[in-house]
């Protein structure tokens, strides 16, 4: 609900009531996907007219686009938030893949930024966006650690098959129910980055990044 005072400027009201219909958006795209989302519900849920968010939004498809970038934007705040006490570069990467396997296996997230996203706003589209966010900030480190290491692999495509891995890997987790599974592409993604890159003999004999994986709610 959008609430104001008679102190708030112009642009302070615009700004919350963007804020509210993005919210409300984003829970009715989550629960009903693009397709079974209304205009007339989402307005109903952020009590404002029609017009307001035709104002903010030209229609349903560049609304949910601000709902994806806004998506987006809050996987990367938790891949930064995770990684923040990593101990060198390649824990900085780990911990990061980790954060954005757990971010997307929130429901909404998955539905919104990993399968609605890329089928509503096409692949390309959709790459721009989440390259603006977490990629960028993959490609960053992926570039860090190939310099810090001495490798001469590329690291545009190393960047390329990591970020579909750990987003294939929460496709995966999303369907199944046997909490091994989570352990399993742990150790298996532990393994994958140590053989891609040059790093410390600390690494060799046990991975010492331990960034659980909590399993997806039963399904209703």
């Amino acid at each position: 609900m959008v609430c104001m005072t008679g102190k708030e400027s112009k642009a302070e009201r615009h700004g919350q009531t963007r804020a509210t219909l993005l919210a409300e958006a984003r829970a009715i795209f989550s629960s009903q996907g693009f397709a079974g989302a209304g205009t007339e519900a989402i307005v109903r849920a952020a009590q404002v007219t029609r017009g307001a968010l035709y104002y903010h939004f030209a229609d349903k498809r560049t609304l949910f686009e601000a709902v994806v970038a806004e998506e987006a934007r809050l996987v990367l705040e938790s891949l930064l938030d995770q990684s923040a006490d990593a101990e060198d570069r390649f824990e900085a990467l780990a911990f990061g893949c980790f954060a954005y396997i757990q971010a997307c296996l929130e429901p909404g997230a998955r539905r919104i930024y990993l399968l609605d996203g890329p089928a509503v706003l096409g692949r390309s589209r959709w790459r721009e966006i989440d390259d603006h966010f977490s990629g960028a900030e993959l490609r960053r480190r992926v570039e860090h650690l190939l310099e810090e290491c001495g490798g001469p692999r590329d690291p545009e495509i190393v960047t390329l098959l990591i970020g579909g891995a750990i987003r294939e890997a929460v496709l995966w987790l999303s369907e199944t129910d046997d909490p091994d599974d989570y352990a399993r592409v742990e150790d298996t993604l532990g393994e994958v980055l140590r053989s891609i890159f040059v790093v410390p003999e600390r690494f060799d004999d046990e991975p010492t990044f331990k960034v659980k994986v909590p399993p997806p709610k039963p399904a209703a």
